[in-house]
């Protein structure tokens, strides 16, 4: 399990936005954490570097987020944590996971938001290298534009004060002793909710797929 993962598993928890259906996808997965959360039937995870075997929480596929190995329309949601920033060619990517989800579908995104600061400041640079991120974030109608205008759109805005604050220390707790790190990070996440404004953490999105005209798209930012 990766130390992002389990916290944005908390937020995820805390916004109450965790995926719903009958069959769930991470995209991304590593080791299929986020979507061993779901209480979809069918829940799968898809790497282009899974975690080895033995630490998977989920079933997973290896293969390339932009190239799905399924028909199209086949689940109710599609998670995609902290990726895009990772694909230079994130229309595409978009684009695949879009044609992957059934009618109705949900895509659940997160992404560090444009203006991404982490503490102190003068390392934000180093991190965003450090964790192969090829663009520093998105601003909110960044992200809009990557969808197709039939898919309506909510975005929320998560600064994640604490969590930025406390990155490097938990970041080494992480190493020496997990559970106190786990603890760390759900109380960031619990610190965090209460202020939520700003633009220097993540942006989640919520996306479902309609049928309809290019006036049902749009972006709600909280």
């Amino acid at each position: 399990m990766r130390l992002g993962s389990y916290y944005r598993a908390c937020v995820m928890s805390r916004l109450g936005i965790l995926p719903q259906g009958e069959a769930v996808l991470e995209v991304g997965a590593f080791d299929g954490y986020l979507v061993a959360l779901s209480r979809a039937r069918i829940k799968l995870g898809i790497d282009l570097e899974p975690a080895p075997s033995a630490e998977h929480f989920a079933p997973m596929v290896l293969g390339d987020g932009r190239r799905l190995p399924f028909r199209e329309s086949s689940f109710d949601a599609i998670l995609l944590m902290d990726v895009a920033e990772h694909e230079q060619r994130d229309s595409e990517l978009l684009g695949s996971i879009v044609g992957s989800l059934k009618e109705g579908g949900a895509l659940y995104m997160s992404v560090p938001s444009r203006d991404f600061t982490a503490f102190p400041p003068f390392i934000t640079n180093t991190l965003h290298k450090s964790w192969g991120h090829v663009r520093p974030g998105y601003t909110a109608e960044e992200l809009t534009k990557l969808l197709p205008e039939n898919m309506p759109v909510t975005i929320i805005q998560w600064n994640e004060p604490f969590f930025r604050l406390l990155y490097i220390p938990i970041w080494l707790l992480w190493r020496l002793f997990p559970p106190a790190a786990r603890l760390i990070l759900r109380l960031a996440a619990l610190l965090d909710q209460a202020f939520p404004k700003g633009t220097r953490g993540h942006l989640f999105l919520i996306a479902r797929l309609k049928k309809g005209s290019p006036e049902s798209g749009g972006s709600i930012v909280y």
